[in-house]
C-alpha cells in the first residue's frame, strides 16, 4: 500500500487530497468525505485507518480537504453544506475523468455525509453509497458548536479559532436534509454508533428509512468517530461487503 498527495484546482481553489493506493491493481475507488471542523485525516486519524483497512482490501481511496479546511485553499467562515455537496460532484466527475472504467463509491461522514446525500441524490454514476453517522440534525449541531464558541462582534463564532461564518449559519435555518432522500437510487449503507453524542442514532436510522433499500448497521458502542478499535472493525468490514471488496 502507498499514500501520494493529489492536487485539485477548483476554480481556482485548491484542494488538498491523499490517495491511498493499494498493492494491485483495482476498479473500485472510494471518496471519502470528512465532518465538520474536520480533515482528511479526521480526529484520532479515523479517515488514515479507514483508507488503509480498505485498501488492504483492494480498493483505491480518495480522502481531501473541503475548501477552508486543512491544507485546503478558502477560508473556513465561507463554508456551506450546498457548497459541499458542490465540491462533491466536482471531485466525483475528476476522479471519474482519472478512472474511467472505475466504480465510483462515495462515502461521507458526520457533515460529509450530508453532502454526499445531497450529491447521491443527483448522480447515477455511483456504485455505492456509505453514510457515517450522517449529520441530518445539522441545524441542531451548528447550534451546539456556536453555544461553544465565543461571539464576535460580526456575527461569526470563535470555535477553536475556527470562525463560523454567517453563511452556514444562515443555511442552517432552512436546511433540508430528508427531501432529497427518496431521490436517491444508489445502494446505501448507513452505519452509526449506538453511544453517538453528536448525532442522535435516531437520525441515521431516519436515514435509512427513507432511502430506498438502505441497509441500516448501529454498532453496539461506538462514538461519533467509531473511537474503539472494534467498532472501525466492524465499520470496515460493513463497508468492505457493501462495496464487494
Amino acid at each position: 500500500m502507498a499514500m501520494q498527495t493529489v492536487m485539485y484546482d477548483d476554480d481556482g481553489v485548491t484542494l488538498v487530497g491523499s490517495q491511498d493506493m493499494p498493492v494491485g491493481p483495482t476498479q473500485d475507488i472510494v471518496l471519502l468525505q470528512h465532518g465538520f471542523t474536520g480533515h482528511r485525516m479526521e480526529l484520532a486519524y479515523f479517515f488514515v485507518d479507514l483508507a488503509r483497512r480498505l485498501t488492504a482490501r483492494g480498493a483505491m481511496v480518495y480522502r481531501f480537504d473541503f475548501r477552508g479546511c486543512g491544507e485546503s485553499g478558502g477560508t473556513f467562515d465561507a463554508i456551506t453544506v450546498a457548497d459541499q455537496a458542490r465540491q462533491t460532484h466536482a471531485l466525483l466527475d475528476f476522479l471519474r475523468a482519472r478512472h474511467a472504467d472505475a466504480r465510483l463509491h462515495l462515502a461521507g461522514f458526520s457533515m460529509g455525509g450530508l453532502a454526499a446525500s445531497f450529491a447521491a441524490a443527483e448522480r447515477d454514476d455511483l456504485a455505492t453509497l456509505s453514510l457515517l453517522a450522517p449529520a441530518g440534525n445539522f441545524a441542531e449541531v451548528l447550534l451546539r458548536n456556536c453555544a461553544a464558541g465565543q461571539p464576535r462582534p460580526d456575527g461569526r463564532y470563535d470555535l477553536l479559532a475556527l470562525p463560523i461564518g454567517l453563511p452556514l449559519q444562515q443555511e442552517a435555518h432552512t436546511l433540508d436534509a430528508w427531501t432529497p432522500l427518496s431521490r436517491i437510487r444508489v445502494p446505501t449503507l448507513v452505519v452509526q454508533g449506538s453511544d453517538d453524542a453528536a448525532v442522535p442514532l435516531a437520525v441515521g436510522r431516519r436515514y435509512a428509512e427513507q432511502i430506498s433499500g438502505a441497509r441500516w448497521l448501529a454498532i453496539e458502542g461506538a462514538d461519533h468517530i467509531f473511537g474503539r478499535i472494534e467498532a472501525r472493525d466492524v465499520l470496515a468490514q460493513a463497508m468492505s461487503e457493501h462495496i464487494d471488496l
